[in-house]
């Protein structure tokens, strides 16, 4: 019986450090939702049906440029997102961002960070689910507490697409 338990034990131990690595988009949708009705918040929130119509306009808005890398890069991108999540709290007053920003981190404490950038007072994390061969991320998520702003593209975005777009911008 012993063995098994520590069978058990050695096969479950592994699995332990995959808890909580997702982005929980329950929670964070809850929280959001509940943000609204905040002062100095504003909440946009579009699901896959808005979600559709966007990237419905932007292929549209793009049809003249399919032969630029960068467009077609962009519409793979927008392609794989499904639903969209933009919350700004910079107007809210000083104990309303306080609150967020702390509820936000504690949302945040048990996920894969991506990236983070800093400088200048400012910060930047980037947070997300990595496909194993690194070429896709899963739920990809901008936050930035100096700024009072989380973005948060729920769907799988190619890395590849994402990189051609940023050298493209520079």
């Amino acid at each position: 019986m012993k063995r098994i338990v520590i069978i058990l034990l050695f096969l479950i131990l592994p699995l332990g450090g995959l808890v909580g690595k997702n982005i929980p988009k329950a929670k964070l949708s809850s929280f959001l939702y509940e943000c609204r009705y905040e002062p100095g918040v504003e909440l946009v929130r579009l699901g896959s049906l808005p979600t559709m119509f966007v990237k419905a306009m932007v292929r549209k808005g793009l049809k003249e440029e399919m032969d630029d890398p960068e467009a077609q890069a962009v519409l793979r991108v927008i392609g794989g997102i499904k639903k969209i999540s933009v919350l700004d709290y910079e107007d809210a007053p000083a104990e309303t961002k306080e609150l967020i920003t702390q509820r936000l981190d504690h949302i945040f404490r048990d996920v894969d960070l991506l990236m983070e950038t800093k400088g200048d007072g400012e910060s930047m994390s980037m947070y997300g689910v990595c496909s194993d061969d690194g070429d896709k991320v899963r739920d990809f998520v901008l936050y930035s507490p100096s700024d009072c702003a989380l973005i948060c593209l729920f769907g799988t975005i190619s890395m590849k697409d994402l990189n051609v777009m940023a050298a493209n911008n520079d």
